[in-house]
């Protein structure tokens, strides 16, 4: 898988002479897990798929620009210290779960709509195969998705869930994403993000996704406040090593 390639650019902190065994042992565990760079979308495949139009609406435009050199050393330091802290109100949908049965018990379900059987019926085509019908119901499939929506999910699969594994599913959180984009309402795609790397973080296996978003930010960081990065000289920029979205 291309993400391997990654290893090129890895930092190595653990290796460092004036580091707490502790510490150590912590950056070791990231820095193995190499990194998701998320994908660049080509203007080809953005056409292709029709997808600026929608993605303008809910305020997703600037996730189908990124395209950015890569500050390893930056990302290894943001996902070591990361801690999300909750708000009990947030209205948000993140799951990492594929039965879309997940986000009707999620505890914030009354403030992001629908249940799934509306989802279903606005994204999905009926099941005519012997093998579709035995499917479970509400563990949507690839296959399931009206054709006109196949890149956008392959977009949030490979830059939001940075996926290397199971790819003819299609997960609950993507399903109401999907949802959303149809019917241009916006909702809180930063908030999701966290919740996305803080799973990632916490579950200690893939490799450590939205590397170039992390870079975008660096580089904000960079142009408005650069005295709080330091040392500069070890924050190296790299080209990125990852494959396009592209038709």
């Amino acid at each position: 898988m291309d993400y391997k390639r990654t290893k090129a650019y890895l930092p190595r902190i653990h290796r460092s002479r004036k580091i707490d065994e502790d510490l150590r042992g912590s950056y070791h565990t990231l820095e193995e897990r190499l990194f998701h760079e998320v994908r660049f979308v080509t203007p080809s495949f953005i056409e292709e798929n029709n997808m600026l139009l929608s993605f303008q609406a809910v305020g997703l435009e600037p996730f189908l620009t990124l395209n950015e050199l890569i500050c390893p050393r930056f990302v290894v330091e943001f996902y070591h210290g990361l801690e999300v802290k909750r708000d009990k109100e947030e209205q948000t949908f993140y799951t990492s779960e594929w039965s879309l049965n997940s986000l009707d018990d999620h505890p914030n379900s009354s403030f992001f709509g629908p249940k799934h059987e509306f989802i279903k019926n606005n994204i999905t085509i009926p099941r005519t195969t012997q093998t579709q019908l035995q499917r479970i119901p509400n563990k949507l499939h690839i296959d399931d998705i009206h054709l006109d929506l196949i890149g956008w999910e392959l977009f949030f699969r490979e830059n939001f869930f940075c996926s290397i594994s199971k790819r003819n599913r299609v997960n609950a959180c993507t399903a109401y994403m999907l949802y959303y984009l149809t019917i241009k309402r916006k909702f809180n795609f930063t908030l999701m993000i966290l919740y996305r790397m803080e799973d990632v973080k916490n579950k200690c296996d893939g490799p450590m996704p939205f590397v170039m978003l992390l870079t975008r930010i660096y580089n904000h960081i960079l142009q408005t406040n650069p005295q709080i990065i330091v040392p500069l000289a070890r924050f190296t920029f790299y080209e990125r090593v990852m494959d396009p979205l592209d038709v």
